[in-house]
């Protein structure tokens, strides 16, 4: 996330608060859930533009999430850096996720 969007984030925790924002990421990963499961079963009304509006908001949930828990960047991304290693690994080994 770069100043500006952070700068929103924060104003929307201090105008809605840690906890309500926390239940609004929850709505927001439920409703990604969903369309992806559309997707898995082939259900008509879920197509690429749904999902991908579906995965921006869970991206701005996130971003919050990381303020909320206080991820000033580098512990986030270290760890983020060791699951894509790991990612990489099992697909050099043929592994399943």
């Amino acid at each position: 996330m770069n100043d500006d969007e952070r700068r929103i984030f924060e104003d929307a925790l201090l105008k809605w608060g840690a906890n309500a924002q926390i239940q609004v990421a929850i709505e927001e990963f439920a409703e990604l859930i969903v369309e992806l499961a559309k997707v898995d079963r082939r259900v008509n009304g879920s197509n690429s533009e749904t999902v991908l509006n579906e995965l921006a908001d869970a991206s701005i949930m996130i971003d919050q999430m990381r303020i909320v828990f206080e991820d000033v960047g580098a512990d986030f991304l270290s760890k983020r850096y060791r699951k894509i290693q790991r990612l990489k690994e099992r697909l050099a080994q043929n592994q399943k996720v």
